[in-house]
């Protein structure tokens, strides 16, 4: 006969596997705002992948952040102390669901990855952002931005540059070019061509 400790003790573990705080997760399928993941539970039991887990990513009512996910990328699976149906739901009203760290309230956030697998990250720098490959990078560092990239698009009605502007390459323009508000191309001069057209070249 088992004597009361040995019971508690069995009552303890037993709880404690049914409560779930947060684990290692690998993607294995995105589907929008949802992703499927893999769990490491590192115990007796096989890992396990859940389904259909929201993904916490760095938004407000004004901004965003947006990181692409991928199969094979890493992360965490946080279980809430509450359920988080009628939240997700906008619904905040007390709903009689009493459970908690249930494996049905959960969210996935990126990151935490495998020293192995981990980004050697610089260690002079301010703030970047780019691609691991190294074709984007933007750079920030003692007040000075840098870029790199192959290609850089900028969409825009107008952009305004206040200070110096040096360009090493060739410079390509379309449309009207004004200088010191006289125009590049078609102007005159009043003096010394008779305010013959200049043919460019000012």
């Amino acid at each position: 006969m088992r004597s009361v400790s040995e019971l508690f003790e069995k009552v303890l573990y037993k709880t404690a596997d049914d409560i779930y705080v947060q684990c290692p997760a690998k993607v294995e399928n995105v589907h929008g705002n949802y992703v499927d993941v893999l769990l490491y539970i590192n115990d007796e039991e096989p890992d396990f992948i859940i389904y259909n887990v929201p993904i916490k990513r760095p938004e407000t009512q004004r901004a965003y952040i947006f990181l692409g996910i991928k199969k094979g990328d890493r992360g965490v699976c946080r279980f809430f102390d509450r359920s988080t149906e009628g939240y997700l739901k906008s619904d905040f009203d007390y709903n009689s669901d009493d459970r908690q760290h249930d494996i049905n309230d959960r969210c996935f956030e990126l990151g935490f990855i495998p020293d192995s697998e981990a980004f050697v990250y610089p260690e002079n720098t301010d703030i970047e952002i780019g691609l691991k490959d190294g074709s984007v990078k933007v750079s920030f560092t003692s007040g000075n931005i840098n870029i790199i990239t192959q290609n850089a698009n900028i969409q825009a009605s107008t952009v305004s540059i206040t200070g110096n502007v040096n360009i090493t390459g060739n410079l390509t323009a379309s449309g009207t070019c004004t200088f010191s508000g006289k125009e590049f191309l078609g102007h005159t001069h009043s003096n010394g061509n008779q305010g013959s057209p200049t043919g460019g070249v000012l």
